[in-house]
């Protein structure tokens, strides 16, 4: 698959859990005689809430293409149904990010994708990974991972049923600064003060369009990716993230407090973690370039 004629037209909405068009990424895909996948995807110059950072693409819509590619996986691959419900349970990416700068035109990105340690079994809970090798104008630069549970809506129901939810605060918490973590608008803020060092309140706006694309009964993984993310930026300042290796162990739910925190930092390399109801949610190492923007040669 090359030329233009992969970046045409997105690939089913339904296919990548989306409901608006707009926040669909993938937008070609073939199976091979080997059984991976190649795929096109096109990632927007602007978009509702990943900005171009340095003149570089926000590396985590490269982390949302890389799980739209393993939902694509699941339902075309493997025959999981649709109205199954998805948990991502870890995710990870490394670039060299001055492949990703913008230009005059959307960036346009191929992925290899291939599938790992599938167990599906209809009617039953599935689980299955995916590793993608990326790449631009065919050069490859970077890589990336995503492992994901499956659960049809009986067995979800069973693990998480419909419950009244306990109110916060009616006041709402205060955000940090925009500029703190790389934002322009208050409302793409997912941190509030805390009087505790290198820690934050998480922040969450299920009226959000982008990070709310259709309702949901706990906060969405990629938001906590980015709530993360936002606490290296209030730490480190302007950079770029070359790498992130993320896991969840829990849900984060919707209404009641969580906390993200910076735990540790050494060489360049990040430790962050969200934390709810004294247990964690949800851990991730982050790499930020603050040079000249090449991260060096990808492995």
């Amino acid at each position: 698959m090359s030329g233009e004629e992969g970046f045409d037209t997105t690939v089913p909405r339904r296919l990548v859990h989306r409901e608006s068009v707009a926040e669909v990424l993938l937008t070609k895909w073939t199976r091979r005689r080997t059984g991976d996948f190649w795929m096109c995807a096109q990632l927007p110059r602007a978009h509702a809430f990943y900005q171009p950072e340095q003149g570089r693409v926000d590396p985590l819509l490269v982390l949302e293409t890389i799980r739209q590619a393993g939902l694509l996986v699941a339902h075309t691959g493997w025959d999981i149904p649709l109205d199954h419900r998805f948990v991502m349970r870890g995710m990870s990416f490394a670039v060299d990010s001055s492949a990703l700068r913008v230009r005059d035109r959307p960036v346009e990105i191929q992925l290899l994708v291939r599938t790992r340690d599938p167990r599906v079994r209809p009617g039953h809970a599935s689980t299955l990974a995916v590793e993608v090798e990326l790449y631009r104008d065919g050069d490859r630069f970077g890589q990336g991972s995503g492992s994901l549970g499956a659960l049809p809506p009986a067995v979800y129901a069973r693990l998480r049923p419909p419950r009244v939810p306990r109110q916060l605060a009616e006041e709402r918490p205060h955000p940090v600064a925009p500029g703190l973590v790389g934002r322009q608008d208050v409302r793409d803020v997912l941190l509030t003060s805390v009087n505790k060092s290198n820690r934050w309140g998480l922040l969450v706006d299920a009226t959000h369009p982008a990070l709310f694309d259709h309702p949901v009964d706990h906060v969405p993984g990629m938001v906590v990716f980015a709530a993360m993310r936002q606490a290296v930026r209030a730490v480190v300042g302007p950079g770029y993230l070359a790498s992130c290796q993320a896991r969840t162990s829990k849900f984060v739910e919707l209404d009641r407090p969580a906390e993200v925190s910076v735990l540790r930092t050494a060489g360049g390399l990040y430790w962050t973690a969200v934390e709810q109801d004294g247990a964690r949610a949800a851990t991730a190492v982050w790499r930020v370039d603050t040079g000249s923007g090449h991260s060096g040669p990808v492995s």
